[in-house]
């Protein structure tokens, strides 16, 4: 079942990163990797099994809304053409995120590891880029800059969200 290799690939990634409890990531708490929020969720499929990662790129500009969909439409018809990740509005939170699709049996904890230190560096992009849409508002807070090796596993963390 798929479900096993899924625990058994976030046991495994949850040890060579030293998080404590891999079973409270299974079951949808997030992980912090470089000062960004994702989550990492387990989908049946009938083809093949996913692991979609879903990580927080940071609030949605107040301004300039417009500007902002469609550059989010543009960069997601780019990045669907080499499949790559999609940009989205949570409807919960209303956050922007970015969601990435990953074939469960084409992972390793390594790979895990490394596709959230992307999905990282992008977020940190974002947020602090001046060209990143985010700029477009002046509003947002933004927290300091930290700079850490985007291909170390140590940058990540539990973070318990509820």
């Amino acid at each position: 079942m798929s479900k096993d290799r899924f625990i058994n690939l976030v046991r495994d990634f949850c040890r060579d990163s030293k998080i404590a409890d891999a079973m409270a990531i299974v079951n949808g708490r997030t992980v912090e990797a470089y000062g960004v929020q994702m989550s990492i969720m387990h989908i049946e499929t009938q083809d093949t099994p996913l692991v979609l990662l879903f990580c927080d790129m940071g609030e949605r500009p107040r301004k300039n809304e417009v500007d902002l969909y469609a550059k989010l439409l543009q960069k997601n018809f780019y990045l669907s053409s080499v499949g790559g990740p999609s940009f989205s509005i949570d409807p919960t939170s209303g956050r922007v995120s970015l969601v990435q699709s990953c074939e469960l049996d084409s992972l390793t904890p390594k790979l895990l590891a490394e596709q959230l230190s992307d999905l990282a560096n992008e977020a940190n992009g974002w947020r602090y880029l001046p060209s990143s849409v985010a700029q477009l508002d002046d509003d947002i807070q933004r927290p300091p800059i930290v700079a850490r090796p985007s291909s170390s596993v140590r940058g990540l963390q539990q973070i318990a969200r509820r």
